[in-house]
């Protein structure tokens, strides 16, 4: 990998260099010749924090001597860059208490509202849906969370509800929920099918750092989502207007039954996500704001 990088920009001339994700960073670590930004997407440091809060197996010693290492890391390699982004500002405020000389900017990931359209099959029955790759821990944690905690409330109330675990590479503990109306489908091609389909988007998320993509997929197609304090970080979205936030087995349970009960807010909060979506994560909009933030390092570096 480093010897293609450095033949190609000794080949090539280059206005900037843009490096995504801190491991790629390393690669690019020396090239002085032009700017280079760092885009770290979110902070792994941050992510490995939460994780420690409510991982208590075996692992946990290696996870706290692993967190430290990737923190000291993550602040070293943003440091020899020109500017660094990360998508939410949870993660922005994190990196900036490590080290406030950091340059940092906040740019969201985004979806494509054409491509994620709103066609949802109403005549489907009722169906919760979780997507994600499933051998993420804050993704198979989540699942078996919801399946163990929150799921039992829900079909005492609607025993004809369905839940799809939709996403690859599920674990085994992933694999085990299925059967009662659960499926897990492993990989699928196209997850669009399954948001049709789907009445409620629920995303438990009690670890993870970043922005959850799944959300923006679920609002853009007009689904409700009903997701935790640590699920909606980095959306700037509005609790009972764009979403649903519960962070305890009951709360959670009783949004998504009342959702499950009632068309007309299952529309309401759909239509707001999706305009959320239109107005403020559209790869358009977001583009633009990359485009700035290039302008900027380049005039900053020449100056």
């Amino acid at each position: 990998m480093q010897r293609a990088i450095d033949n190609l920009l000794q080949q090539m001339d280059f206005d900037l260099v843009h490096a995504h994700l801190f491991r790629m960073g390393q690669y690019v670590a020396d090239y002085k010749e032009v700017p280079k930004m760092l885009d770290l997407c979110d902070s792994m440091a941050l992510n490995l924090n939460r994780r420690i809060e409510i991982d208590h197996g075996a692992i946990l010693p290696l996870l706290k001597i692993e967190q430290k290492r990737t923190r000291d890391y993550e602040i070293g390699i943003a440091r020899i860059f020109d500017h660094n982004t990360v998508v939410a500002k949870p993660d922005y405020d994190y990196l900036l208490e490590q080290n406030a000389e950091l340059s940092l900017s906040i740019i969201p990931v985004g979806v494509d509202p054409d491509y994620f359209q709103p066609c949802s099959i109403e005549d489907e029955g009722l169906n919760l849906l979780f997507t994600g790759t499933m051998n993420y821990f804050p993704n198979y944690d989540a699942a078996i969370y919801f399946h163990n905690e929150i799921w039992p409330l829900i079909i005492a109330k609607h025993p004809d509800v369905t839940f799809s675990i939709v996403g690859n590479n599920p674990t085994d503990q992933v694999k085990r929920l299925a059967g009662n109306n659960v499926t897990v489908t492993g990989y699928v091609p196209d997850t669009r099918a399954y948001f049709n389909k789907a009445t409620v988007f629920i995303s438990p998320m009690r670890s993870g750092s970043g922005l959850q993509v799944k959300h923006l997929e679920a609002m853009a197609m007009g689904i409700p989502i009903v997701t935790t304090t640590i699920g909606s970080l980095g959306i700037e979205a509005i609790e009972n207007q764009d979403l649903l936030v519960a962070d305890t087995p009951n709360n959670f349970a009783n949004h998504v039954n009342m959702l499950l009960d009632d068309r007309e807010l299952r529309r309401s909060i759909g239509n707001s996500g999706r305009k959320l979506i239109e107005e403020k994560y559209n790869w358009q909009i977001l583009g633009k704001k990359l485009n700035d933030i290039y302008s900027k390092i380049k005039k900053r570096k020449t100056c």
